[in-house]
């Protein structure tokens, strides 16, 4: 039912949240320039270049000869990566634009998603901003990052989007119903979407209309558009012409996303909740595909790599402290406080409603995984992802009940109501509503749209707006990116100027300098610490001197220039993210020299 709409409440409507896309394109900016230039955005880069190379070389990812350096992630980000590698010639870009254009298209998705339970554009571009801003805003370093959990993510977000797509239309409650209304159809029918084949109900009265003739509606079509509808309409019929093919495709891209990195739970956990409060043995189908992938992956894992395969997957487990996890949680909900408090009554409504209540388990598990995985050690803001994705589709469901409560009010404002006469009961005849509000007095049609409806985005964003300033790109920017990345290959470059073997605590050094991948200093000193790998195998080699070069992120403090005896267990340093354990560091100052400093890498030759 089509209502009168203002040039004055467009602006007031699309204005905030203009601001608000100009916001997130700035955070988008330095991301942007920065994933084209060679220096280390972060300690994973390397990592995952070193794996993506023998991947793409046909070497084994997963060998018992690499005892410094397993491979404790699924092997299919390394083979996307390192064929993409190949084709442009570094692994690194390669790896960092396939990151970048999957967090686009998980935004994009994020608005797709609402689209699929009842949002209109307005709703569907505020899911998209509240997507990817946080990721902009509060996970930098990750945006255009050579790291694999934006791909996996993304195979995530597929699935979601093929589950919703399904579901049946409709609300549980009346008022959930009239906040959809008016909104584009469920996106599970393309073929109607396409060729208008809509049965609605009358204006007044609740008659049903005559469906329109699908097959005229084609006949009468332009070409493009008809190829476009029955292709789009075959496509619907045939991938997901039937419940078993819908619960086949939901399992293999949440798979995927598995294989892609093992920790992306909250998504999966979230659509078997709601299979299980929908239907049993829907659940059990969609367990059942999810397992026969897994069980296949892992017999084919197992004929190429063999038990090694397994030993080096289970060699991720991490240490936890509580007080890592309540620094990191505390510091979060610092920052997006305004839309967890805006959301959560959202979430609690959305329970009961059979469309919508995938999205706030969603939220709710993403919250609850992110505060527990952010007591592990080695861990970083990305723990907080799922919650990044689950927020921006529950802004845009949240903007889109807002609207619908909004257009309830004004209907009672207006005197759009069907009810009963004063006397007699006798049903009255229904108003014109578009009559009623062109008739309406200026003051009296402004107060039909409710401001918060407008200023939600800002309200929302705030943390976005505030953080656009201080991150968004400088004039200088560039000639910063340019003086890190010539910096770095001269390091590169001396590093390779140094016969023999190496390690590196930037390991991206190591990479461009083409040293091989002999030590991981951060899963080393996890193995170390547990007694997986005796701390006195490393120990030795340092005091035989047989790595040529030593390089770390820091220079080693005075105290270690002196021989000391060692402790009698292995432990860390007592310094934030330092990756060698106390040991290693006493061993490396009693054998080598500082030879070199830049900035604060330093490189350490034998005395």
């Amino acid at each position: 039912m089509r209502r009168y709409i203002g040039r004055g409440y467009l602006l007031l409507r699309w204005l905030p949240l203009g601001v608000l896309a100009l916001a997130v394109l700035l955070l988008l900016t330095t991301p942007a320039l920065r994933m084209w230039f060679k220096f280390a955005i972060d300690y994973n880069e390397g990592w995952n270049a070193y794996h993506a190379a023998r991947a793409a070389a046909g070497q084994p990812i997963y060998d018992a000869s690499n005892v410094w350096t397993p491979a404790d992630y699924p092997p299919l980000s390394f083979y996307i990566v390192g064929l993409a590698g190949r084709m442009v010639g570094d692994p690194v870009i390669a790896g960092r634009v396939i990151s970048f254009l999957a967090l686009l298209a998980i935004g994009l998705l994020a608005g797709r998603i609402v689209q699929c339970l009842g949002g209109d554009l307005h709703a569907r571009v505020l899911a998209v901003l509240l997507c990817i801003g946080p990721f902009a805003a509060y996970g930098t370093h990750y945006v255009g990052m050579n790291d694999p959990q934006m791909l996996g993510s993304l195979f995530m977000m597929v699935g979601l989007w093929l589950y919703v797509s399904r579901l049946p239309a409709g609300a549980s409650l009346p008022w959930l119903r009239h906040a959809v209304q008016g909104a584009q159809p469920p996106c599970g029918t393309a073929d109607e979407e396409q060729v208008g084949w809509i049965r609605g109900f009358g204006r007044f009265g609740g008659r049903r209309q005559k469906p329109a003739d699908p097959e005229r509606r084609l006949r009468t079509a332009s070409r493009p558009n008809r190829w476009a509808a029955i292709f789009r309409s075959g496509l619907a019929r045939t991938v997901l012409g039937t419940e078993n093919r819908w619960l086949f495709l939901v399992a293999l891209c949440c798979a995927l996303g598995l294989l892609v990195k093992y920790n992306l739970l909250p998504l999966p956990a979230a659509i078997g909740l709601d299979l299980l409060l929908r239907s049993r043995k829907a659940l059990l189908k969609w367990l059942g595909f999810v397992a026969l992938i897994l069980g296949g992956f892992f017999a084919i894992a197992y004929l190429v790599w063999g038990v090694e395969f397994f030993r080096q997957m289970l060699l991720s487990s991490t240490t936890f402290s509580l007080g890592k996890a309540i620094e990191w949680s505390s510091a979060m909900a610092r920052r997006i406080a305004l839309p967890l408090l805006l959301t959560a009554p959202w979430a609690v409504v959305a329970l009961l409603n059979a469309r919508w209540r995938v999205i706030a388990l969603y939220l709710g598990l993403a919250a609850l995984f992110g505060v527990y995985t952010s007591s592990s050690t080695g861990t970083d803001v990305n723990v907080f992802f799922d919650l990044f994705m689950a927020l921006g589709m529950a802004g845009g469901l949240l903007a889109t009940w807002t609207a619908g409560r909004g257009a309830m009010a004004d209907e009672k404002r207006v005197g759009w109501i069907r009810g009963f006469s004063r006397f007699g009961g006798q049903r009255q005849k229904p108003a014109d509503p578009e009559r009623r509000l062109r008739t309406a007095s200026r003051p009296e049609r402004a107060a039909i749209f409710k401001p918060v409806v407008c200023l939600l985005p800002l309200v929302l964003g705030f943390g976005l707006l505030l953080a656009a300033p201080q991150k968004a790109a400088r004039p200088w920017t560039l000639d910063d990116f340019k003086a890190r990345e010539a910096a770095f290959l001269a390091d590169a470059a001396f590093l390779a100027g140094q016969p023999g073997p190496a390690i590196c605590e930037t390991i991206l050094l190591c990479y461009y300098a083409g040293k091989p991948f002999l030590y991981d200093p951060y899963n080393a000193g996890e193995m170390q610490v547990k007694g997986i790998r005796p701390e006195g195998d490393l120990l030795r080699q340092l005091e035989a001197q047989e790595y040529a070069v030593v390089q770390l992120n820091r220079p080693l403090p005075d105290r270690y220039r002196e021989a000391a005896a060692y402790t009698p267990a292995p432990q860390r340093g007592s310094s934030i993210g330092d990756r060698f354990t106390e040991n290693t560091k006493r061993a490396l100052g009693a054998h080598y020299r500082l030879a070199r400093q830049t900035g604060q890498r330093s490189f350490y030759l034998p005395r």
